[in-house]
């Protein structure tokens, strides 16, 4: 039970989740994988789900279901019910890698992105990712809805007055 809730808990941090991965990536290293919110590879990186054919069970912390709203049931039994070893294009194709880069930039591309990412305002950056992980379980109108409340909410934070004021700055500048 206890890596279930580990992996639960990955998914509810409101910051961006980051998984680098330069080398294989297999059971529960693919269960943490789906559990992150961007998935970068190397052009050495492979993925698997061998349990089923070693294990005689199943990616059962979350691997199956978080890997199928990440890349359909199509692929989700190709990785869980075939157990067949992708590689990192071939995983980017399916949607699961965001990107692939080369090993000798890596680290530095990775930690740019990270760092983009914690530049952003990080109020309306936990409310998206929120938002975003609701909608597959929401029917159009109230996703809609969230979406309306929460960027109503952001209207009046001190992060949109900022950004706002920097506009208008640069326009005046301009």
């Amino acid at each position: 039970q206890g890596r279930h809730d580990v992996w639960d808990e990955i998914e509810r941090v409101e910051k961006p989740v980051i998984l680098a991965a330069q080398g294989p990536c297999i059971g529960i290293g693919m269960e943490i994988a789906s559990s992150c919110d961007f998935r970068f590879a190397s052009e050495r990186t492979w993925f698997s789900l061998p349990e089923i054919q070693n294990l005689a069970v199943i990616a059962g912390s979350g691997g199956i279901s978080r890997l199928t709203r990440i890349v359909g049931p199509h692929w989700s039994k190709w990785f869980s019910m075939a157990g067949e070893r992708v590689n990192a294009e071939d995983a980017r194709m399916m949607g699961f890698v965001h990107q692939i880069i080369p090993e000798p930039e890596f680290h530095d591309r990775v930690q740019q992105f990270a760092e983009k990412l914690a530049g952003f305002p990080g109020e309306a950056v936990g409310i998206a990712k929120i938002l975003i992980d609701s909608v597959p379980g929401s029917d159009r109108r109230a996703a809609r809805d969230w979406d309306r409340l929460a960027q109503n909410l952001m209207f009046d934070s001190p992060d949109h007055a900022t950004k706002v004021n920097e506009f208008m700055n640069k326009s005046k500048g301009s």
